[in-house]
């Protein structure tokens, strides 16, 4: 593939090898954020933002349009399910994508993912019934899945080390710019009535995807037979069976089932990575790098600190409901609380990427969950006080604190991988993100359930409504927290010669 050439950087010297663990005489790489845009790595770039893109939009333009596409084709009760079938079928093609790309080639590998998507997409579109939607769900999510972490794999096999966390960092601004664009799209489309071209844009948007590989991504060599196997009847049953079941736990309408739902999903988890944990010890497949989720080890430390702040936020998906029940907040307007955090992740992750001295980079991972835990703290208060303007203000902390340590983490884990583990590592990024959104999601519905929001919104008491909300965001403080305790012993031997 192409590489960077010297008049881009400044003040440079590169290891020979991207992998290769910074030497302590090395004179520290700066590039700037137009290195991941010339001649030689444009393409590239492009091709991962538009892969990102296209099923980060798809995300949050569905969100907005299911009602009107429920209100049509029908299966109301299964509404939950849309959004359920698409996030494991996510989870566990995501860990999937460095044995997919082993048997197919990267180019291979995309081109299969950009194909499950558009037929998903396009069967949604044209869906007749809930059912055939459900299904163009689910391949959505598998492509989805596939999508995001062939991102993270192509960022570590066609980019330095050195532009790593910039182009990490890039990937968050498409997040970023999807939650402010996607509802406002899909709103647009909906109150036209025309909720299915919300699925049917997909498929010539990946089909302008699908060309962009072909020219960037070098197809297999003649004669290679690279061979990489998928433990199906192991942990990724095990994997999909304990995310489907914490997403049932999630989408409970009553405590006792989300508690239940949460705690089986978590111990068949727990089972999960016992099994990896034997299988990398006797040399058998395995969907996680060695040591994943362990903090007593690097790669543990970094994924725990990850999967910590990635559930933080799901207390923000009560904010709508709490703010236009208990305080009259138009529907759009409250909607919009997560646009302020994605604004602030966005901002925050493109403004620390450029930082490389590795005392820096370490105040970054720290600070990262300290500010979501001043954040969740700060919305716990204004819920209380009543205070619009502070509840608008406590989305900046949050998001700027996963935003800014969230490149940096993922570079870590890259860098902290087994050398034979570092596709798994790459594609990890995009599995911890998503089992923690699916956790979260469900802790958080059953902590809402605890603290009685259901009944209050049920029976329209505007104090409860409130006190539940405020011990919903209390009890999520407590979760960056640990992740300080993570993120300490995720740095403690990095970035120690920079």
């Amino acid at each position: 593939m192409a590489t960077i050439g010297s008049s881009t950087l400044t003040a440079e010297k590169l290891p020979m090898s991207n992998d290769a663990p910074p030497r302590a005489d090395a004179t520290r790489v700066v590039p700037g954020w137009a290195a991941l845009f010339t001649r030689d790595t444009g393409p590239q770039s492009a091709m991962l933002a538009g892969g990102v893109a296209v099923h980060a939009l798809s995300v949050y333009i569905v969100s907005t349009i299911l009602p009107s596409a429920v209100a049509e084709v029908g299966g109301v009760a299964y509404f939950a399910w849309s959004t359920t079938l698409a996030m494991v079928g996510a989870i566990m093609s995501s860990v999937c994508a460095p044995a997919l790309a082993g048997r197919l080639g990267a180019r291979g590998a995309y081109w299969t993912a950009l194909a499950l998507f558009a037929l998903g997409s396009f069967t949604c579109g044209a869906a007749p019934s809930m059912g055939v939607l459900l299904f163009g769900r689910c391949l959505q999510g598998i492509g989805g899945g596939l999508l995001t972490s062939l991102a993270y794999a192509i960022i570590r096999r066609t980019l330095p080390m050195a532009l790593r966390t910039r182009a990490i960092a890039m990937l968050s601004g498409v997040w970023g710019v999807a939650a402010l664009s996607g509802p406002c799209l899909g709103g647009i489309l909906a109150a036209a009535g025309a909720w299915r071209w919300a699925f049917w844009i997909d498929v010539p948007f990946a089909a302008v995807i699908a060309l962009l590989v072909h020219l960037v991504l070098p197809g297999r060599a003649a004669g290679e037979t690279t061979v990489a196997r998928i433990p199906v009847a192991g942990q990724l049953a095990l994997l999909g069976l304990a995310a489907l079941t914490i997403a049932w736990g999630g989408a409970s309408a009553t405590s006792g089932h989300a508690a239940l739902g949460t705690a089986l999903g978590l111990g068949l988890f727990v089972l999960t990575l016992y099994r990896e944990r034997l299988a990398a010890s006797t040399g058998a497949p395995h969907l996680l790098p060695t040591g994943a989720f362990d903090p007593r080890t690097e790669v543990g430390a970094v994924t725990a600190t990850m999967a910590l702040m990635g559930g933080s936020t799901a207390a923000v998906l009560f904010l709508p409901l709490v703010t236009s029940r208990a305080y009259g907040l138009p529907a759009i307007a409250s909607g919009y609380f997560g646009g302020v955090m994605a604004i602030s992740w966005t901002l925050s992750a493109l403004t620390t990427a450029s930082v490389v001295v590795g005392r820096s980079r370490r105040r970054l991972v720290v600070a990262g969950p300290l500010l979501m835990l001043s954040g969740l703290g700060l919305e716990s208060l204004a819920l209380v006080t009543g205070a619009p303007a502070l509840m608008i203000c406590a989305m900046v902390p949050l998001g700027a604190g996963i935003g800014g340590c969230w490149a940096h983490l993922g570079s870590l884990l890259m860098e902290t991988a087994l050398p034979d583990e570092r596709e798994l590592a790459s594609a990890c990024i995009t599995t911890t993100q998503l089992i923690a959104g699916a956790l979260g999601s469900a802790v958080a519905g059953t902590v809402a359930n605890l603290a009685g929001l259901a009944a209050a919104v049920t029976a329209g008491e505007t104090l409860d409504i409130v006190r539940a909300a405020h011990w919903l965001f209390l009890v999520f403080a407590a979760v960056p927290l640990v992740g300080v305790a993570t993120a300490w012993r995720a740095i403690r031997p990095a970035w120690r010669d920079s």
